[in-house]
């Protein structure tokens, strides 16, 4: 199966290096990074191309609070609309 490209999305180097590593087969990964860095878009971006790109997959965002899990919802709608 042919992988998608997420159109829109540039890393920069870190977010790049921690895609890389999440490829692996491992169940979790846990990392510590500081505010502003870009986050939850890496999270967004590599949950839609496992998502897409793995059949039968199961993917969940998971936050500390429902106005944080609102927000990362309205992030994947606001890109996918346009």
């Amino acid at each position: 199966m042919k992988a998608l490209n997420v159109v829109g999305y540039t890393p920069h180097s870190g977010q790049s290096l921690l895609h890389s590593k999440i490829a692996g087969d491992k169940f979790y990964y846990t990392f510590n990074i500081g505010r502003q860095w870009g986050k939850t878009m890496m999270m967004i971006n590599q949950m839609l191309m496992w998502g897409f790109n793995h059949k039968g997959v199961d993917i969940a965002f998971i936050s500390p609070t429902l106005k944080q899990s609102r927000r990362v919802f309205h992030e994947i709608i606001k890109y996918n609309n346009g």
